[in-house]
């Protein structure tokens, strides 16, 4: 940490001391900035103001919300704190460019991408990699270059995989051969035994969407912390690597009272293939987002959505989901399958289903949206 961070630490436990400290952490976790497992570590540390400052301060920044910003600020000024909310500004802007490293590169480059169609995808990873080589700002020597850089073949690797495996065939296709696990009028969840050359249980699903496909995957890129499911806590950005890739946090409500709620750290990259729309996520090992009490960290080989148009309706997406990986803690393989991988899926799909109905009651358009495919 700097002197000027310091400074502004001081200063904030100042702020936080001679004021109801309760107050401000209220407010933030009241608007999503701050989660119930953040607001408990704050306020546990109510006799120690620089750590409760540092902590707060951190998760205001990681939260890289506007609403975050305009709630710290707003509490700043109505206590008569306009020196230090000046401050606190001004090192808001430095930490949280310095949190999210690029982030506001890859904005300005959202802002004005164009749709890139990817046609060839048997090397998918190698195209992919070089994307991130000439995205990547940082130098050879810095030390986050080769973590960042693990972390995007980890998700390119991924993603080729995907598309190999079982998006090589058309929507109309991608199920055929697989047996039907459920269905409901949410849509159609299958299961596929594990394979020679793929070892895990693999659950998919499919179901029509009444929002065009662009719109909807747009939607779920741009508005990736937005809710729209019972079954998850939150979901956070962590970090931007280049400008169609991110480290994504999500925590998921648990589905029983004898197993500890899920979390999974995933490396999420999206594409833009034929007339579809790809979003595929793997697990990876980081220290962005170390494992706390109370979430078991689970694990994802792959999650993947792919978002077509209807053919001959392109107001309507067909959706196709594909999910795999370990649950996590004491829960056998199979005990863990059964809890999670279906029920994972159509929860997916009911979410899908709200954005969708969201987006299209907001009467949004592809302009309104920076995030590229």
């Amino acid at each position: 940490m700097n002197q000027a961070q310091k400074q502004a630490v001081k200063k904030l436990s100042e702020f936080v001391s001679e004021i109801k400290p309760d107050l401000l952490v209220d407010i933030l976790e009241k608007n999503g900035t701050l989660t119930s497992e953040e607001t408990a570590e704050i306020k546990e540390e109510e006799d120690q103001p620089e750590n409760r400052s540092l902590t707060l301060l951190s998760c205001i920044c990681r939260s890289q919300q506007a609403t975050a910003y305009d709630a710290f600020i707003q509490a700043l000024q109505n206590t008569n704190q306009k020196a230090l909310a000046s401050i606190v500004m001004r090192e808001f802007d430095s930490i949280t460019q310095k949190a999210s490293q690029g982030h506001q590169h890859a904005t300005e480059r959202l802002k004005t991408s164009s749709l890139k169609t990817i046609t060839d995808y048997s090397n998918i990873s190698l195209t992919l990699l070089e994307e991130y080589k000439n995205e990547l700002k940082i130098p050879l020597t810095d030390p986050m270059y080769d973590k960042l850089w693990s972390y995007y073949k980890t998700g390119a690797l991924a993603f080729e995989e995907v598309m190999n495996k079982f998006f090589s065939k058309s929507y109309k296709e991608t199920f055929l051969d697989w047996p039907k696990y459920e269905e409901k009028a949410d849509g159609i969840a299958y299961c596929r035994q594990p394979t020679a050359d793929d070892p895990y249980t693999v659950f998919g699903c499919k179901a029509e969407i009444d929002c065009p496909a662009e719109l909807l995957f747009r939607d779920l890129v741009y508005n990736a912390e937005k809710i729209e499911s019972t079954s998850v806590k939150f979901a956070k950005r962590i970090q931007w690597l280049g400008s169609r890739a991110v480290i994504l946090h999500v925590a998921f409500e648990s589905p029983s009272i004898f197993i500890n709620p899920r979390e999974v750290v995933t490396m999420n990259m999206w594409r833009k293939v034929g007339d579809s729309y790809i979003l595929n996520r793997r697990s990876i090992e980081t220290d962005l987002v170390p494992e706390r009490a109370g979430l078991e960290r689970a694990r994802l080989h792959y999650c993947a959505h792919r978002f077509s148009p209807v053919e001959g309706n392109p107001n309507k997406t067909v959706l196709n989901a594909i999910s795999a990986g370990d649950g996590g803690g004491w829960v056998p393989q199979w005990l863990a399958d059964t809890l999670f991988g279906a029920q994972f899926l159509t929860q997916n799909i009911i979410a899908a289903r709200a954005r969708g109905a969201r987006v299209v009651n907001e009467q949004v358009s592809e302009q309104q949206y920076w995030a590229p495919i």
